[in-house]
């Protein structure tokens, strides 16, 4: 199947499978689970419903952190955690629909953008 959301809420990008559900994320082509923290899976849940989507700083954070105050900061750590997670491709950025949040909010800590690439320094 395409990359997407299957009907039985589970999404699948790049080499990627979220199962919602269960809060996993696992590897497509060997099954292998991938560990993230509960933030981490909150936030590539949220992204990956709003894949295609300009997502600015202050949803992602209201999303992920509902009724808490929080830092920017914050939301750098758990994207640098998942670009550490799924690996530094670009594939990632691209799948997640980050290409356009990171055009409109700068790259993350030690990147660069260039075209539809995130180029780590």
């Amino acid at each position: 199947m395409a990359d997407g959301l299957r009907a039985d809420g589970v999404y699948e990008f790049g080499d990627f499978r979220l199962i919602a559900a269960q809060r996993r994320l696992t590897v497509r082509s060997d099954g292998r689970a991938i560990e993230l923290t509960p933030k981490a899976l909150d936030t590539l849940h949220f992204l990956v419903q709003h894949r295609g989507e300009l997502l600015d700083k202050s949803t992602l954070i209201a999303a992920v952190w509902p009724n808490v105050v929080v830092e920017e900061n914050n939301l750098n750590q758990v994207v640098s955690a998942l670009r550490r997670a799924l690996g530094d491709g670009s594939d990632f950025a691209r799948d997640l629909g980050l290409i356009d949040y990171w055009r409109e909010w700068g790259p993350p800590e030690g990147c660069e953008l260039k075209g539809e690439h995130l180029l780590f320094l």
